[in-house]
């Protein structure tokens, strides 16, 4: 998003969130005072009040009643804490440079069962399957096994799968809006922890993905393998509305 189209509280909890990538704030560390950051940015309390909030509901900064809001340490990177976005996204916002290695790429045209119905498949209708390992500042966090209907892919001779983001690939043909996940916990196999570089039969998480239209219909399947030393899942539970 262009950052001269954004409210002027985005732009202020932008520039917060520079100062904490950079270290000018520290986790664990009070934020300057509404009253302070407000003669800092020549707005209102009440601007200051809503970048706050804003950082503070995607887990960024935290309020202490009688005692400020300060910065939350971040150990490990939290999924799903900026809403549905792709992994390079997702690690860019954390200050982090994101790149891929892809390790397998074909096209399928006979899917197993469960990837037809699952996908709603037309009959014959093929599906690229993609395996890339994510990194985060040449780090492996990520080992992603991805499902798509080659329909949803474009050219596929045009695509880099080691650079182009796929769910902007993929919003070339259909827009994405919403994505359900299963969590698992299991021991990590050989072949897997050469690739993450983490010991053999450590702890890991399997992430089961569908991901949907803004319409519902299915348009990619992810069964991935997050490092469990480096991630945590977040949730909105919601009980009325």
């Amino acid at each position: 998003m262009n950052n001269k189209t954004l409210p002027i509280y985005k732009k202020i909890a932008e520039e917060l969130l520079k100062d904490i990538k950079s270290g000018s704030l520290a986790g664990g560390e009070r934020l300057p005072t509404e009253y302070e950051l407000a003669e800092t940015f020549q707005v209102s309390r009440l601007t200051i009040r809503k970048a706050i909030d804003y950082l503070i509901a995607r887990n960024v900064l935290i309020k202490q009643k009688n005692h400020g809001t300060y910065v939350v340490e971040q150990s490990k990177i939290q999924s799903g804490a900026m809403g549905l976005a792709g992994f390079s996204e997702s690690i860019r916002n954390l200050g982090m440079t994101p790149t891929t290695k892809l390790i397998e790429m074909n096209e399928i045209y006979l899917p197993e069962q469960d990837i037809v119905e699952r996908l709603q498949l037309e009959k014959n209708e093929s599906v690229i399957y993609i395996k890339r390992v994510r990194y985060a500042n040449d780090e492996p966090l990520v080992i992603e096994n991805l499902h798509i209907p080659k329909k949803f892919l474009g050219d596929i001779n045009s695509i880099d799968f080691e650079n182009d983001s796929i769910f902007e690939v993929i919003e070339k043909q259909i827009l994405i809006g919403y994505s359900q996940q299963e969590v698992s916990a299991e021991l990590v196999s050989r072949t897997s922890s050469e690739l993450l570089e983490i010991e053999h039969r450590s702890p890991i998480l399997l992430v089961n993905t569908t991901t949907y239209s803004v319409q519902g219909g299915p348009i990619l399947i992810d069964n991935s393998y997050y490092r469990s030393d480096k991630y945590i899942f977040k949730n909105i539970l919601q009980r009325n509305q």
